[in-house]
């Protein structure tokens, strides 16, 4: 009988289907992998700032270079046309965002406020006018938000505004939102958030504030390091609050006794934050915690442990996180987690995407099935793999042990099997 026991390799032909288990289980630091979409596949720019899916399935990517839209297979740019007024106003995208209604709004850098129309896929705009107070207060919007009780907040660069739509005015909030002869709240707004509580976060170039509106109050959290921009608000499901800047990490706030909790990178510990350049907090719906961050990738937070697993670009392989700067981080309907890069574009994780490991025979295959074409395949009671095929015998596959045995018709042997053709394999109760 002729025999050959070699070790495994992934190559191609015979396919075992492998599921990949939730992240939540990266205990063992398994490694996932991302698709990669860049210009080449028709995105505008790979600097990508905002992510947002609407309510017609569409996935919408603002970028420092055009607003592109995409449906699974192409993208749609819309970008601004000096000689056209109903372009979007601006090619930086800083922020979409799409309300009650279905309108989606988008800020620009420089461009003030836009809103696009469906049905004549149009842009309209609000600009600053210098001479109405009611304008917009500033032609760089950072951020928007609305709220529980369906006020529009634009951030921009030197405040805070509520949007009356019916209206079309701008009012700046206040210093102190109770007293109307207060000074002008003009912080550069970058971040805002509404808890489970219905209070508005508010992330500014300079402090951390939490507005409770039923209260009128306006309160500066920023209990240390001042001057430390805001880059990132999120609460998880566990109702705390994450807070991430661009300088001092990522910060924690637990309600009691209302106090911040601070995790930073630590260059001797591997599993602390990679980097404290915050850009992005977002929590699955698995409850898993990623923050994307500048030069350190991707972190994902582990709560029990309180440790952080880390996920960066590696050279020699293609699947692994295109670059180590992460401008943003969202998930869709159907689960899938698209990560705005700084630059490569856009990575994508489908979390419960199954991969296959491929035996067969190939130019660099030590396997040497003989024969790709499979016609039988059989387990049997000891976890055995037992694999027909068309013209190169049968191969008992140990998954193991990773190892194999070919059986082929020899000639000189009259013990062997019978046929190069191997059309089915049935196991006996004995």
């Amino acid at each position: 009988m002729w025999m050959s026991h070699v070790k495994l390799k992934t190559i191609s032909a015979f396919i075992v289907l492998l599921v990949v288990s939730p992240i939540v289980l990266l205990a063992q630091e398994e490694q996932i992998s991302f698709d990669h979409i860049t210009i080449k596949n028709g995105l505008s720019d790979g600097r990508i700032d905002c992510i947002l899916q609407d309510s017609d399935g569409f996935l919408w990517f603002g970028t420092q270079d055009g607003l592109n839209r995409y449906d699974g297979y192409n993208f749609t740019i819309f970008d601004h046309d000096v000689f056209d007024s109903t372009s979007i106003s601006s090619n930086w995208i800083r922020c979409i965002y799409e309300d009650q209604e279905r309108n989606i709004w988008i800020g620009t850098e420089g461009g003030g406020l836009n809103l696009f129309e469906r049905e004549t896929e149009a842009f309209r705009r609000w600009l600053n006018e210098p001479d109405n107070i009611l304008s917009l207060n500033d032609n760089f919007v950072r951020t928007i938000l609305e709220d529980s009780d369906g006020s529009l907040w634009i951030g921009t660069r030197t405040g805070l505004l509520a949007f009356d739509r019916d209206k079309e005015i701008f009012k700046q909030l206040r210093s102190n939102p109770g007293d109307s002869t207060s000074p002008l709240f003009n912080e550069n707004v970058t971040q805002l958030f509404e808890d489970s509580r219905n209070d508005l976060w508010i992330g500014t170039s300079e402090n951390i504030y939490l507005y409770e509106k039923n209260r009128h109050l306006l309160r500066n959290l920023t209990v240390d390091e001042p001057d430390d921009r805001i880059s990132a608000i999120f609460e998880d499901s566990y109702n705390h609050v994450w807070v991430g800047s661009r300088y001092h990490g990522l910060r924690r706030f637990d309600r009691m006794p209302s106090t911040f909790t601070r995790l930073q990178h630590r260059p001797e510990d591997p599993r602390s934050l990679n980097s404290d350049e915050i850009k992005a907090i977002y929590e699955d719906r698995d409850e898993n915690l990623w923050i994307g961050t500048m030069h350190g990738g991707l972190n994902l937070y582990d709560r029990r442990s309180g440790e952080f697993h880390r996920f960066i670009n590696d050279a020699r392989d293609p699947s692994s996180l295109s670059s180590n700067s992460v401008r943003s981080i969202y998930q869709d309907r159907t689960g899938v987690l698209w990560i705005g890069m700084d630059g490569s574009g856009i990575d994508k994780y489908v979390k419960h995407k199954r991969k296959f490991r491929l035996y067969g025979s190939g130019a660099d295959a030590p396997i040497a099935f003989g024969n790709n074409t499979i016609l039988a395949i059989h387990e049997d009671v000891d976890g055995m793999l037992w694999i027909g095929t068309e013209g190169g015998g049968f191969v008992r596959l140990s998954r193991r042990e990773d190892a194999y045995t070919h059986f082929r018709k020899d000639a000189k042997d009259p013990y062997s099997i019978s046929s190069y053709q191997v059309s089915c394999i049935f196991e006996d109760r004995e």
